[in-house]
């Protein structure tokens, strides 16, 4: 199995040192709002992550390679859930989506189902936008690439720090 992995930034310089590796790792972990406890040879990161309709998190074992050019994550457990208000929404927009299918046929028999057409046209609408908001992933890739940006930052940046701008204000004149 293929543990993922990112390559360190360093080029001409050489490996980096795994202290700013570790310091970058606290503060995207800080970022990410996962737990990291680092220990001897690495650490133990317990990270949130989504995956479409799923949410969960990720356990496993921090490691910088021999060599110190890559960082990997070897997962030792995960557990995911399905994140339940959406799943209804799904649900009642698809019943919303067969009535509106089939109501035509019977409207004649049941004149009231008219009035139900906005409705169904609404939670039909409702299932879509659950879909387009649900299509994101956030998981251990997706953080490694945090750590990297955030040694590319550097320790010293105003992003790195949580304020999430990357850069001061400019001065206003006047």
């Amino acid at each position: 199995m293929k543990h993922p992995q990112i390559e360190l930034p360093g080029g001409a310089r050489g490996p980096l040192e795994r202290s700013a590796v570790w310091a970058a790792v606290r503060r995207s972990a800080e970022l990410w709002g996962a737990r990291w406890q680092r220990d001897d040879s690495g650490g133990i990161l317990v990270l949130p992550v989504t995956a479409g309709l799923r949410r969960g998190q990720e356990r496993g074992r921090l490691e910088i390679l021999e060599g110190g050019g890559e960082l990997r994550f070897v997962p030792e457990s995960s557990a995911y859930r399905l994140h339940r208000p959406s799943v209804v929404l799904l649900l009642l927009a698809a019943v919303a989506g067969l009535g509106s299918m089939v109501g035509p046929f019977f409207a004649h028999r049941y004149p009231g189902l008219i009035g139900l057409a906005p409705i169904a046209l609404v939670l039909g609408v409702g299932g879509w936008f659950v879909v387009q908001a649900n299509r994101h992933s956030a998981g251990v890739a997706e953080f490694l690439e945090l750590v990297v940006e955030e040694l590319e930052l550097g320790a010293d940046s105003d992003f790195s720090r949580g304020s999430g701008r990357g850069h001061e204000a400019e001065p206003r004149e006047g």
